[in-house]
C-alpha cells in the first residue's frame, strides 16, 4: 500500500511539473481539499458474517489536487484523495446467524488517484457551477479484526487489496474569495469494489462512495 501512494503522488508531481511549463498565467491552478465521505455497501467474509450485512459509515476524506483550464468552460483535474478508515462491528442480533462469535470488525480503506473534465458555466468572474466526469484507480484495503478475544482484543485475522478503475462524477459551485483564490463546494460519488480473493477466508466488499467537501485552490 505505501509504496503505491509513494507511485501516485510521484505521478501527480510529475503532472504538476509539466504542467506548469506549459500553462499561461491563468490556466494552471493547486489546490487541496477535504471532506466527509459516505462509504455505504456490502462486506461478504466467506466463513464468518453471512451475506448480506451492511457496510455502512461516515468517514473524513483528504486529497491535493492540480488543475489546467484550456477557457472559462472547460478544464482537466488530476487528484490524489485518501479516506479516513470506514468500519464496522457485527453485533448480536437474534435475526442475524453467525457462525464466528460476534464483534467482528471489518476496516475498509479507500484511496485513488483521480482524472476528471470539468464543465463550468461562469455566472460571474467570481461565481459558476460545473459538473465533472472522468476516471479513478481506486485502491481498497480490507481488514478483519476476530472479536472472539473479547472487547479491546480484536485479533487481526486477514487483509486483502485490490486496484481498479472506477467511474467518477460530481457538481460543484465555484466562488472566487479574492484574486486567483477560488473556493469550491463539490458533490462526488463513485464506486469502489474489491473482488472475492483466493485466499481463505474470502472476503469481497463493493461500496459506493459519496464525497461532499470544500475545495481551495490558487490560479497561477
Amino acid at each position: 500500500m505505501t509504496r503505491k501512494i509513494f507511485k501516485s503522488l510521484i505521478l501527480i508531481g510529475s503532472i504538476i511539473f509539466i504542467s506548469s511549463t506549459i500553462a499561461d498565467d491563468s490556466s494552471f491552478y493547486l489546490g487541496i481539499s477535504g471532506g466527509s465521505a459516505q462509504v455505504e455497501g456490502e462486506t461478504v467474509q466467506e466463513f464468518g458474517v453471512l451475506p448480506g450485512q451492511s457496510l455502512n459509515d461516515d468517514t473524513d476524506s483528504y486529497g491535493v489536487y492540480a488543475g489546467y483550464k484550456l477557457n472559462d468552460y472547460f478544464g482537466f483535474e488530476l487528484e490524489y484523495m485518501d479516506l479516513d478508515d470506514a468500519r464496522k462491528t457485527y453485533s448480536l442480533d437474534p435475526d442475524v446467524v453467525y457462525i464466528v462469535a460476534p464483534n467482528d470488525t471489518i476496516t475498509t480503506n479507500i484511496q485513488g488517484i483521480k482524472l476528471s473534465s470539468l464543465f463550468e458555466y461562469p455566472f460571474t468572474d467570481g461565481f459558476g457551477i460545473y459538473g465533472k466526469l472522468g476516471v479513478a484507480r481506486v485502491t481498497m484495503e480490507n481488514d478483519l479484526f476476530i472479536g472472539a478475544a473479547g472487547p479491546g482484543q480484536n485479533l487481526s485475522a486477514y487483509s486483502s487489496d485490490d486496484s481498479e478503475v472506477e467511474i467518477i462524477y460530481g457538481a460543484g459551485l465555484r466562488f472566487e474569495l479574492v484574486d486567483r483564490l477560488n473556493l469550491k463546494i463539490e458533490w462526488e460519488k463513485f464506486n469502489a469494489n474489491s473482488p472475492t480473493q483466493t485466499a481463505t477466508p474470502n472476503l469481497e466488499t463493493d461500496v459506493d462512495v459519496t464525497l461532499i467537501g470544500i475545495k481551495l485552490d490558487y490560479l497561477f
